[in-house]
């Protein structure tokens, strides 16, 4: 099942094969590892995680079944600030992709081949709240029970 071609992405419709839109990228079909197929994959895909609220394991999960055997080659081959627009979606809903070395492109890559969820530490936490203006409030109020992070860093959101 595919999503309409939203009119909000009209601007960027040049980024994205339309033909191909909402379908499955064959990684082993050289047709289908072009930037556009690509763009459009990973923008039709944040389309229903953000239709389904998905975030936290959740997200995860469904981000590294959709994008099963995807390398860092692939995600390469995808326009940055569309990777980049990705990651950040993913990271303000409660995915932990470390923020210090390598590309855009590598740490997805990393996300799908990792077996294991990341819990926020405490610090992680309170790091990326004082560096970031958006946090999905479902996430500080889980942390908060699960690590008591000081009141002052929960008080702006609530």
């Amino acid at each position: 099942m595919s999503l309409a071609f939203p009119k909000l992405l009209s601007e960027i419709v040049d980024s994205v094969d339309q033909e191909k839109w909402g379908k499955k990228v064959k990684i082993s079909d050289p047709n289908d590892l072009k930037e556009r197929v690509i763009n459009g994959y990973i923008l039709h895909n944040k389309l229903w995680y953000e239709k389904g609220d998905y975030q936290n394991h959740y997200l995860w999960e469904y981000f590294r079944e959709d994008f099963a055997n995807w390398t860092t080659e692939i995600f390469d081959i995808g326009d940055t600030k569309i990777r980049r627009d990705f990651r950040n979606f993913l990271v303000q809903r409660g995915v932990y992709i470390p923020r210090k070395g390598g590309e855009i492109a590598e740490k997805l890559s990393h996300l799908v081949q990792d077996d294991n969820y990341h819990e926020l530490t405490n610090k992680e936490v309170a790091d990326f709240m004082n560096s970031s203006k958006i946090f999905i409030l479902d996430l500080i109020l889980t942390q908060k029970q699960s690590h008591h992070l000081p009141t002052k860093h929960i008080s702006r959101f609530t």
